[in-house]
């Protein structure tokens, strides 16, 4: 699916130590960057901090994994 993005993209991680703490991706379009946000749904501080920067939820999504 990230594949299907024809435009520029970059993308950067945030660690703890050796633990990936958050990943992001920024894709450029005509004299603009759009920022991939992705939170779990019980990561109430990422809501609070991605609130009071004016995003808001759009849609949801799940993971598959083998046998569930």
């Amino acid at each position: 699916m990230l594949g299907r993005v024809d435009r520029p993209s970059a993308y950067a991680c945030a660690t703890d130590g050796d633990k990936v703490v958050a990943v992001g991706r920024a894709v450029a379009d005509e004299g603009w960057a759009g920022v991939y946000l992705q939170v779990e749904s019980g990561n109430t501080a990422a809501f609070r901090l991605y609130g009071r920067a004016g995003f808001t939820e759009i849609c949801g999504y799940h993971y598959r994994t083998a046998g569930h």
